[in-house]
């Protein structure tokens, strides 16, 4: 089984509001269809069509008037739009996509994923769909509203359906030692928790990013290797994708999760 996220950054331009990729998007979903016969979940973020919007209305910070709550309805109906866009590109490339929206399998209290029921997801892989699903604002019991990323979907998709392969795909080649626009910035070809700080600290976030950006990303990502064969971190270059899914070393970051003989502090 493979579970894949297509980066908010990589499907939408993230300088304009809701600006998609629709050239990208259908080449990302011919490069998915071969696994859609083996059984695939994807994931994808909600990029120009959430961050924007969301920071503007200030929904990280939860629900504190009447302002958040238009916010709240207009981000919704915006990462909606997106994901038919998505699963639109998916149908076209011959995959069975169906849309499950947040909303339907999982809460939020305080920001932390609650009561998550992964049911949905394994009904759908058993009669043969391809499950498609987001990042996307919610209610939440502790905040009145709260956000979910498509990273911390990823870690929860992963815990409960022990993919073979799971891929990243995102706006850059992978992990770098340093802000990969910054000269001299080296690719890892493979990151840990023990190497993984520096690295996180350094990378670049976008000043409309409300999901954690690369450092964010990494923290899910430890979580999706510790049940996933193999998890990668890769760009949307042509090509890497499909080698990542065919058990191929593609150019990108192998995340591993911590050896069993470590202990997290």
């Amino acid at each position: 089984m493979h579970l894949v996220k297509l980066g908010g950054s990589v499907i939408t331009d993230k300088s304009r509001p809701l600006a998609f990729r629709p050239q990208v998007a259908r080449r990302l979903a011919r490069e998915l269809a071969p696994s859609a016969g083996k059984g695939l979940v994807v994931v994808h973020g909600a990029g120009s069509f959430g961050h924007v919007d969301a920071a503007r209305y200030g929904l990280k910070g939860g629900l504190k008037g009447p302002r958040q709550l238009f916010g709240t309805a207009s981000v919704q109906w915006d990462v909606r739009d997106l994901d038919l866009r998505v699963v639109g590109a998916l149908l076209d490339a011959g995959v069975p996509a169906v849309s499950i929206p947040p909303g339907a399998f999982l809460e939020l209290d305080d920001g932390a994923l609650r009561r998550f029921d992964a049911v949905p997801f394994q009904r759908a892989l058993a009669r043969g769909f391809v499950p498609v699903t987001f990042g996307d604002v919610l209610p939440d019991t502790e905040r009145g509203v709260g956000i979910v990323s498509g990273d911390s979907l990823m870690s929860a998709l992963a815990a409960a359906l022990t993919p073979d392969v799971s891929v990243f795909v995102t706006a850059v080649d992978g992990v770098y030692d340093k802000d990969p626009s910054k000269r001299g910035a080296k690719l890892l070809p493979e990151v840990s928790p023990s190497n993984a700080p520096r690295a996180a600290r350094r990378a670049k976030r976008g000043a409309a990013d409300v999901t954690g950006a690369m450092g964010g990303k990494l923290v899910e990502a430890f979580e999706v290797a510790a049940h996933s064969g193999r998890t990668w971190v890769v760009g949307g270059r042509p090509g890497v994708l499909g080698a990542a899914l065919a058990g191929k070393d593609p150019r990108g970051t192998r995340v591993k999760a911590w050896p069993c003989s470590e202990v997290k502090e």
